[in-house]
């Protein structure tokens, strides 16, 4: 069934609960942001727009245009980081 803003909000009026239902991540995506906040640390910034992903952490800001190359940044960091 397809539902509009204006109303979702009318169904569920003022539950912020409801009306943040469609924010939350499904296991795949928290997985992700897990493993990312894993290597880069949780004060970095991940932001998710226009078909890419950047993350502005310590060690300056990233790019990544496909998951191969972000999957091969967070397996290269966590070498790293086992290596110290």
């Amino acid at each position: 069934m397809h539902t509009d803003v204006a109303s979702s909000l009318a169904v569920a009026g003022h539950d912020p609960a409801y009306r943040a239902r469609s924010y939350y991540y499904d296991d795949q995506q928290q997985e992700l942001l897990n493993r990312i906040r894993a290597a880069w640390g949780d004060d970095c910034v991940i932001q998710i727009s226009g078909g890419r992903l950047r993350i502005f952490a310590d060690d300056g800001r990233l790019e990544f245009f496909s998951a191969n190359e972000l999957f091969e940044a967070i397996a290269a960091k966590a070498l790293k980081r086992t290596t110290r």
